[in-house]
């Protein structure tokens, strides 16, 4: 589930890119945390809120990935600050 997530955001993240839309993503990614606090404030068992609280710290690693590019002005997908974060 990780990766998959973790493909997504890269896609979205080089659209965000391209499009010179990294702040609007940004809100976005907070309300897909937001989101996901809800969810594992609810009546989940042990093993869903164990699968969803990784999401959790992700998307906040990514949504301050997201925001330090933005402060960047980040403009192109092949500058260093977002190749930088390809590496893993």
């Amino acid at each position: 589930m990780l990766n998959g997530s973790q493909v997504h955001w890269t896609k979205e993240t080089e659209e965000a890119i391209q499009t010179n839309n990294l702040a609007e993503y940004f809100k976005q990614c907070n309300i897909q945390i937001m989101d996901l606090v809800e969810l594992v404030r609810s009546k989940l068992t042990s093993l869903q809120k164990k699968n969803v609280c990784p999401l959790i710290v992700q998307g906040v690693h990514e949504r301050n990935i997201i925001e330090d590019l933005g402060k960047g002005k980040i403009s192109n997908v092949f500058e260093f600050e977002w190749i930088s974060q390809l590496r893993f």
